[in-house]
């Protein structure tokens, strides 16, 4: 007979890693609120802004047959290689890189906008996401989770800053996200990076040095990692990703992690 753990034995031993570090089940929970709120806020909400600004701007340049959510990947990206759209739309090469996560561009622009609602993601589906064309979601479909986890690195790569032994790595997908297709590095006592375990269903962890540390599974594993991570990066680099502050004086996460509870 297969022994099973119960949901609440598996939720204990999910809070290990952070029983261990002295965080409990109330920080946790507010820093779960204050990383969903962050990345409504700083990279949804504005994400959804610059889609209508750049598909104003296709407009007001005469190119009414090219909006986000309405092209390929290719065809943008073949736009973005023009002298005067880039010159009047700047921002579109920088934007590209979030809308490669799919294909289905028209999919991805309406999901951003449908999670941006109510400020703190409350349509988020880990294992999931919305319907399509008038059908349910299936796995053809980007999951909420790897939409999330793709967005916070590509906006993560325009905040830091390329290592100078290579300058042609991507600053945080090509060094702190390791995706379930990627190899594996070798790991040392001083590595330190979110790992896609699996693609579907969603589920990520955090090497640290030279141990895994397991996340819960579901619903909160993706925020878990990523919180976890961001743990690891104040205390183990003093705040520091590269050459790059998370904190105030940068890019202004570590907030996220402040054990003072909000009331």
């Amino acid at each position: 007979m297969e022994n099973k753990a119960s949901p609440t034995t598996a939720q204990t031993s999910a809070l290990v890693p952070w029983a261990k570090i002295n965080v409990d089940i109330v920080a946790l929970t507010q820093w779960n609120e204050n990383l969903r709120k962050w990345i409504s806020q700083t990279i949804l909400e504005r994400l959804v802004k610059e889609f209508d600004r750049v598909n104003e701007s296709f407009e007001k340049q005469g190119l009414s047959d090219i909006k986000i959510g309405q092209v390929g990947l290719d065809r943008l990206r073949k736009t973005a290689q023009i002298a005067h759209v880039t010159h009047f739309i700047p921002s579109l090469p920088t934007l590209i890189p979030f809308l490669e996560i799919t294909s289905n561009q028209e999919y991805l622009e309406k999901r951003i906008k449908e999670l941006t609602r109510g400020g703190c993601m409350s349509e988020f589906k880990w294992n999931g996401g919305s319907s399509y064309n008038g059908k349910e979601w299936d796995e053809s479909l980007p999951t909420d989770s790897a939409i999330i986890m793709h967005l916070l690195a590509s906006y993560l790569d325009t905040q830091l800053m390329p290592l100078p032994s290579m300058p042609d790595t991507k600053p945080f997908s090509g060094l702190y996200y390791i995706k379930s297709k990627d190899k594996m590095p070798t790991l040392t006592p001083s590595s330190l990076f979110i790992q896609q375990v699996s693609e579907k269903p969603p589920h990520y962890r955090v090497i640290v040095g030279e141990t895994n540390y397991e996340m819960v599974k579901g619903y909160s594993n993706l925020f878990h990692s990523i919180l976890f991570f961001l743990y690891h990066v104040n205390k183990q680099e003093h705040g520091m990703l590269g050459r790059v502050n998370l904190g105030r004086a940068g890019v202004n996460m570590l907030w996220i992690i402040e054990h003072k509870i909000i009331l």
